[in-house]
């Protein structure tokens, strides 16, 4: 596999846009967060809006300083593809950065909507990289076709954590039927489409998997995703305030707004067992659902590997050598495994970008010392 060549792509794809764009635009686009923020393992977080009206009692966004109040993002579809192809984290194509909408805000709010459909054909245009978008919006079978004509391989996450207690855990979004509605109507039209158990919440969740699984059927959902509850002293006390205690399971005492993980292994692997005995397939990650949608294969983390190993690109010593020259980084020795990869290099300021580059494009294990 030619790792060169996708430098080389994404260089003139950005001398191609920036060249379309006026100094005022490229000036947002650089300094842009999108510029300038690496990948989390889940992939690089797209922000469609700032903010959630959702106002769901178990969620971290309002701890980190956004409001209820929603705000489409600033950059024009445009400005955010120049924003990610001068970020020097970021690889472009099918084989490149895994990209995951719905982190700070719901996609498909009114407020976040268009800005949603423009980024995501933005994206599909001109970079084609693996998107997936998480959502509790209920959308008509119009909005439906929009969004998959913008991106037509898109991943969706749907989010149901409760059927029974949706009211006060989540009392401004639409009830989970309206969402399995709505992941009903994508399945029809061919998206690949999960239920996002995320965030499990001890006495509530696990108390109705069976019956959420079971559901999920009845409208063709047959793929989840599961997550763990990460909490705050103001979660702790919305959640003790609806009769969910959650002392025994804490890792660790939250301090002010810091999120911290509760124990929730038990609950995950109780789950998954229900899931096989039902036939769901349970994914090992939200990342794991992206790789199935866009046919690809990972063995970065110790969570896979993911998809059919066969599938995993074609690495040698030599194709990473020539990256390293590319990149004008000198080298010591370079072992390449099945699963993994081993770089020992000198002493360089781009160790980081290095990292980031060779495990996204070889979708292995990366390990680069000096």
């Amino acid at each position: 596999m030619d790792l060169v060549k996708f430098l080389v792509l994404k260089k003139n794809l950005l001398n191609r846009i920036t060249n379309t764009l006026d100094s005022e635009s490229l000036r947002k686009s650089r300094n842009d967060h999108h510029a300038k923020r690496a990948p989390r393992p889940c992939g690089l977080t797209i922000h469609t809006g700032i903010g959630c009206s959702y106002c769901c009692t178990y969620c971290y966004i309002y701890d980190m300083g956004f409001s209820s109040k929603v705000k489409p993002y600033p950059l024009k579809g445009i400005e955010l593809v120049a924003s990610l192809l001068i970020n020097p984290y970021f690889v472009p194509t099918l084989h490149g950065t895994l990209l995951a909408f719905g982190s700070v805000t719901e996609p498909f709010l009114p407020e976040t909507y268009r800005k949603t459909i423009e980024y995501l054909g933005g994206v599909y245009s001109y970079l084609k990289n693996p998107i997936q978008i998480s959502t509790k919006a209920f959308l008509t079978e119009e909005q439906i076709t929009e969004v998959l004509r913008a991106s037509p391989r898109l991943s969706v996450l749907i989010t149901l954590i409760t059927l029974r207690k949706f009211k006060e855990l989540e009392p401004l979004a639409p009830n989970p039927y309206m969402r399995l509605e709505t992941a009903s109507k994508m399945i029809k039209l061919g998206a690949h489409v999960s239920l996002f158990i995320r965030p499990i919440i001890p006495g509530v969740t696990d108390r109705e998997i069976r019956d959420i699984f079971e559901i999920a059927l009845s409208y063709n959902i047959r793929k989840a995703v599961l997550g763990s509850l990460r909490v705050t002293n103001r979660i702790i006390k919305n959640l003790r305030n609806l009769g969910i205690d959650l002392s025994t399971r804490l890792v660790t005492k939250p301090r002010g707004s810091v999120q911290v993980p509760i124990r929730s292994s038990d609950l995950k692997t109780m789950a998954k067992n229900i899931a096989n005995k039902l036939g769901i397939e349970v994914y090992p990650s939200a990342c794991a659902a992206n790789i199935d949608a866009h046919g690809l294969s990972c063995a970065m983390c110790r969570l896979g590997p993911c998809g059919d190993l066969n599938k995993l690109p074609s690495i040698d010593e030599s194709c990473i050598r020539e990256l390293l020259k590319y990149m004008k980084i000198k080298f010591k020795q370079i072992t390449v495994f099945n699963n993994r990869i081993e770089i020992i290099i000198e002493k360089t300021l781009h160790k980081n970008v290095l990292y980031h580059i060779i495990s996204i494009l070889t979708k292995r294990a990366t390990y680069i010392h000096h």
